[in-house]
């Protein structure tokens, strides 16, 4: 079994799941890959999903990060794809439903709470069988941007932590002072920038 083939494996067994606990089916054509998600590097993508329309044979089209390698975060980030192909393309109110239904929570910016979900307290009770049968995931990480030589002056990532709204500034004009926001709040530089989240 290769990693794609894991994958494939892991979305059948989650389509009874899916349509007992939330009534909604996953389609046939769903064609899932481990791939660099479009706006990875951008925003530290971890999946991403493309619909019927966007594909040459109507297929639903799911990547999944290969700087993934551990089932316990694979699958949730499937599990997210995967909802978007049986419920709704963006993030409705009943795409937000099912996604509670199965166990996910919001994790992205208020504009969005449901761009990015991780596990809440109910998934390992929902999912926990499910990785237990399909075992180890047959990939190594990829190391990306892990080993990236850094440039000599470094755009910074500043964002307003209650609207999420971002832009990018040097550290000459982050140490003297970042602006507000027009919500209200004032904009914080993200000294980290390499944990990502689903």
């Amino acid at each position: 079994m290769n990693r794609e083939d894991w994958l494939r494996a892991a979305i059948v067994e989650m389509a009874p799941v899916i349509q007992t606990m939330t009534g909604h089916a996953v389609p046939a054509a769903v064609r899932v890959s481990c791939a660099l998600p479009s706006t990875f590097t951008r925003s530290g993508t971890l999946g991403e999903y493309w619909p019927p329309k966007a594909s040459a044979d109507e297929h639903h089209e799911i990547m999944v990060s290969p700087t993934l390698a551990d089932p316990a975060e694979v699958l949730p980030v499937l599990l997210h794809e995967v909802l978007h192909a049986a419920v709704a393309p963006t993030h409705t109110a009943a795409y937000a439903q099912a996604c509670t239904d199965l166990g996910l929570e919001p994790h992205g910016p208020d504009t969005d709470p449901w761009n990015r979900t991780r596990p809440g307290k109910y998934f390992q009770a929902t999912w926990g069988p499910v990785l237990a049968m399909m075992g180890e995931y047959p990939h190594a990480p990829l190391l990306a941007g892990v080993n990236k030589v850094k440039q000599g002056t470094r755009m910074l990532k500043c964002v307003c932590p209650s609207c999420g709204w971002t832009f990018r500034a040097t550290t000459k004009w982050v140490d003297k002072g970042l602006p507000t926001c027009a919500c209200g709040d004032v904009f914080a530089a993200e000294t980290n920038q390499t944990n990502l989240e689903i």
